[in-house]
């Protein structure tokens, strides 16, 4: 008999249907896919919130940076070099 392959996104709108349902509790739906109880209401805080799209992965990259640099400064420092290539950092700044 072959195993069934089942895919992430499979798994996850299984676990929210039977957490919608509500027939056992959320941490014993949790302990049955293997995941903590956090991802389990995070798992189904994006699905009412977003519908099936709320299942995919989402970006763990940061919204903000707060060291980055504008990009008028980024613009002026690249037009400094090119019309100053031996000049280094201390003198463009």
């Amino acid at each position: 008999m072959p195993w069934k392959d089942v895919s992430p996104m499979e798994q996850r709108l299984e676990f929210v249907l039977q957490a919608l349902k509500q027939q056992i509790s959320m941490t014993e739906l949790c302990r049955t896919f293997g995941i903590s109880r956090q991802t389990g209401y995070e798992l189904l805080a994006h699905f009412k919130r977003e519908g099936l799209d709320g299942l995919k992965a989402h970006s763990r990259a940061p919204r903000t940076h707060p060291n980055a640099i504008a990009q008028e400064v980024c613009a002026a420092v690249i037009r400094a070099k090119a019309r100053h290539p031996s000049w280094g950092p201390k003198k463009l700044q």
